[in-house]
């Protein structure tokens, strides 16, 4: 239904889409505005804003990039509210231009594998599983420095995080293992072993999701991470691409 009895504040001249961005945000999170609502169409919007179309024009361009609204041709605009990929962007988007090096991402996966894995092992469906074993199963039958290889190993980390049934985990999580694979090729290149090593901590993950042993989940991620580090070493102290 329209948004047509939401009380608008008028907002100044200077940076006007700014400020027309905060307050609708603020509607939309604050569900004033909710999933499935349309909002008013543009020139209401401008009117009760006090500001230019082009400034409503420009807000509702942010709001889009930030996977709150939505923009049907022909029908209007409506709120969505589905922020994960438009927060998986940014996150992956921070980690270029800042040239992270693979140390401080590593760190930061460390840290969220080793509890997100712990929760796995209570929370994981039979469904969880059922992946993971498929994950497991494609990267024992792929060579290791291969596409197959690496999406499976992604997959298994990824479903992990799913396996936890806490979105935020997977949200934030996401972005940073796929920054952290392109390094996957240079391990299989460089250090051959480092695939094999690997796969004796997923299957030890594994047991301990399947059997429900948290700390055995624990542990064992906590071991594989620092089999990564170990293996990566060598390389970066070459400096190898």
């Amino acid at each position: 239904m329209p948004a047509d009895n939401i009380r608008y504040e008028k907002v100044r001249k200077d940076r006007a889409y700014e400020a027309v961005v905060s307050q609708l945000q603020s509607l939309i999170v604050t569900e004033k505005l909710r999933p499935g609502d349309r909002l008013l169409p543009e020139r209401d919007l401008a009117a009760r804003f006090g500001v230019s179309r082009t400034a409503v024009r420009d807000a509702i361009l942010v709001l889009e990039e930030r996977g709150l609204v939505e923009v049907r041709p022909g029908a209007g605009t409506f709120v969505v509210l589905d922020v994960s990929d438009a927060v998986r962007e940014s996150i992956g988007l921070l980690l270029e231009v800042e040239k992270s090096s693979f140390e401080h991402i590593h760190e930061v996966r460390r840290i969220f594998e080793i509890e997100m894995a712990t929760l796995a092992a209570e929370r994981a469906t039979l469904d969880d599983i059922q992946t993971l074993e498929r994950a497991y199963a494609a990267m024992d039958q792929s060579p290791p420095n291969s596409r197959l290889y690496v999406e499976a190993d992604q997959e298994f980390h990824l479903t992990l995080a799913k396996a936890t049934h806490n979105d935020i985990f997977l949200t934030l999580l996401a972005p940073i293992i796929e920054k952290l694979q392109e390094f996957r090729y240079v391990l299989a290149a460089h250090v051959p072993e480092s695939p094999r090593r690997a796969q004796e901590y997923h299957r030890m993950l594994l047991d301990s999701v399947r059997s429900r042993n948290r700390s055995g989940a624990r542990d064992s991620m906590k071991q594989h991470m620092r089999q990564i580090e170990q293996d990566i070493a060598p390389v970066l102290r070459d400096d190898l691409p």
